[in-house]
């Protein structure tokens, strides 16, 4: 007859197992804290970015000029629609040459913008939308 060894796990070896995991799921919170805003930010740019691309074509249903106006924590088109964003969470328009700061961006129905850049920022994250004058062209830069 043969001895054979027990198989399985000591008790000391599944509590060291059980602190780590205890561990790793206190530290996933605090992991996750870091990449919230800035998925907030990307979440508002897109948004942005898919509301002006809708008053360009509101603008060439309409044939008529489609006015977008902004605040510090929201935005609205002419018709009404309007996106509130979060209270940490800033919106900004400025000339394209970043010298004035604009209370909104009309688009014409010749595809043409007055133009502007979009600042959107919560915290220490943020995003720039710039939209061309002459072609309306929309372009989302994250700045390094």
């Amino acid at each position: 007859m043969s001895a054979r060894p027990e198989r399985g796990f000591t008790l000391l070896e599944l509590l060291v197992v059980i602190a780590i995991m205890a561990a790793l799921a206190a530290a996933f919170p605090l992991a996750l804290n870091r990449f919230v805003p800035a998925r907030r930010v990307d979440a508002a740019a897109h948004t942005l970015v898919a509301d002006i691309r809708n008053a360009q074509t509101r603008s060439v249903t309409l044939n008529q000029p489609v006015a977008l106006e902004v605040s510090e924590h929201d935005y609205h088109v002419a018709s009404g629609d309007a996106r509130t964003l979060r209270t940490s969470t800033f919106l900004q328009l400025q000339s394209a040459d970043g010298t004035r700061k604009l209370p909104a961006l009309r688009v014409f129905p010749d595809g043409s913008t007055t133009g502007g850049q979009f600042t959107i920022r919560d915290g220490e994250r943020e995003r720039l939308i710039t939209v061309s004058a002459l072609t309306g062209r929309i372009a989302l830069v994250r700045p390094k």
